[in-house]
């Protein structure tokens, strides 16, 4: 059956989501591409319910999976969860300012293996994730720039599941050491 984007943003109430983090998700295609008419869009009822019932991503998990933390970039529009990566990387905002510590702590994880765990999310859904290679310092050192690449297999089931992270601003890293420990 479908359902309209008011009735599909109800249904993502179930997942804790207020109505413009829904059209969000919705907007991003998770619930998949939706039926364009005059008057609406319409989503299939179920890929929507699916969504709300999905497992999240626990701490526990987050933590096995990326030991040394991530770089959780939260984008609240421009993300389409069915374009390539690359096409995706192009539309993202890949500078920004970095305090000192996390420039050291994503720069030190670079140089000992390699890459760092990067996720993009979208109303707290994880809609791809990748590896940041590098950090080129822009702008005089005022901003850093993160060089991202295909993941190296470690985000294999993460895509689509929330993560239950909390906190403000464009981007964070998660989860630190100190919360790792609690």
């Amino acid at each position: 059956m479908l359902v309209s984007e008011r009735e599909a943003a109800g249904i993502l109430a179930g997942a804790g989501l207020a109505r413009e983090p829904a059209r969000r998700l919705l907007k991003a295609g998770f619930a998949g591409v939706p039926l364009r008419t005059r008057s609406a869009l319409l989503y299939d009822e179920d890929r929507v319910r699916e969504l709300v019932e999905r497992e999240p991503v626990t701490e526990r998990e987050l933590a096995a999976t990326c030991p040394r933390g991530a770089f959780v970039l939260r984008m609240g529009q421009g993300v389409d969860v069915a374009a390539p990566f690359t096409e995706q990387l192009d539309r993202l905002r890949l500078t920004w300012w970095l305090s000192p510590w996390a420039r050291v702590r994503i720069g030190d994880a670079v140089r000992r293996r390699g890459w760092y765990p990067f996720l993009v999310t979208v109303s707290g859904f994880v809609a791809f994730a990748g590896d940041v290679t590098d950090l080129v310092p822009s702008d005089g050192d005022r901003d850093t720039s993160l060089v991202v690449a295909d993941p190296s297999g470690w985000a294999e089931a993460l895509p689509g599941r929330r993560l239950a992270h909390r906190g403000a601003g464009p981007w964070m890293l998660w989860p630190t050491p100190a919360r790792l420990q609690q």
